[in-house]
């Protein structure tokens, strides 16, 4: 399965760190990629580092 396939709603956004920086630095963006999860407008879960779809399926699956 992936992210499209679960009945919950999501919303996702991709941010480029050149071109904002300040909102890099404001969530402590260090290394690309960068996947951060929020919950209610606060960050949940981290995710730094390349993974496979495998991995990110597993690593996400409480948040799914």
């Amino acid at each position: 399965r992936d992210l499209h396939s679960f009945p919950t709603r999501r919303s996702s956004d991709l941010v480029n760190v050149d071109e904002a920086p300040d909102l890099a630095r404001r969530f402590e963006v260090m290394s690309i990629p960068t996947l951060i999860l929020f919950d209610g407008g606060v960050p949940a879960k981290r995710m730094v580092g390349a993974k496979g779809k495998p991995q990110l399926l597993e690593e996400l699956a409480d948040y799914l």
